[in-house]
């Protein structure tokens, strides 16, 4: 809920975006620096390819806490010494479309 304030920002970046892929990459862009993250993306339901991203570079997938992370077909947040990657399901009408 902290973060309730900075919603109307993101869905004006969401209706301002020339198509869907630059509506995506801010969108991760957006996540990334509200959540102080390192990086933020959206991959395939699979997980093993980046659809957009920021700060993700394209063998991030094959990082072994993310690929622990994406085991589960539910939220799910795992760490290791100082590095935590937390992920969640992107569903549409029950299916699972993506991960962010």
């Amino acid at each position: 809920m902290h973060l309730l304030h900075a919603i109307p920002a993101l869905l004006h970046i969401v209706h301002d975006a020339e198509d869907d892929t630059a509506m995506l990459a801010q969108g991760t862009a957006w996540i990334r620096s509200h959540a102080g993250a390192d990086a933020a993306a959206i991959l395939s339901p699979a997980g093993d390819r980046i659809v957009a991203g920021a700060g993700f570079a394209a063998r991030d997938p094959e990082h072994e806490l993310v690929r622990e992370a994406i085991k589960m077909e539910r939220p799910r947040a795992v760490a290791s010494g100082g590095e935590v990657v937390v992920v969640a399901p992107i569903v549409l009408s029950g299916a699972t479309i993506g991960l962010v």
